[in-house]
């Protein structure tokens, strides 16, 4: 008899646009490896939520960063679409 397991739901995959990657490179190291963190648990989490009642378009805060994304559920992805300092943090 063969028994079939549930399967974890896997996480999003995260796109980015150019724009974002031109604003990646210009990070310090330690900025880069909060923004990374942060986005690997936001994909990480959209894997585990309904998330059908959220509107697709939002705003993700890290360290001096505000970085908003695009969630696609039909493909699982999350693009992110821009990067950008408050104007306090400049």
């Amino acid at each position: 008899m063969h028994r079939t397991l549930p399967r974890a739901t896997s996480p999003y995959r995260v796109v980015f646009t150019p724009q974002t990657w031109k604003e990646i490179g210009l990070m310090p190291t330690a900025l880069f490896d909060a923004f990374q963190h942060a986005v690997d648990d936001l994909a990480a989490k959209y894997g585990r939520l309904n998330v059908a009642e959220q509107p697709a378009r939002q705003h993700l805060t890290v360290a001096t960063l505000v970085v908003t994304y695009e969630r696609d559920d039909s493909m699982r992805t999350l693009t992110l679409v821009d990067i950008r300092r408050p104007p306090e943090s400049r």
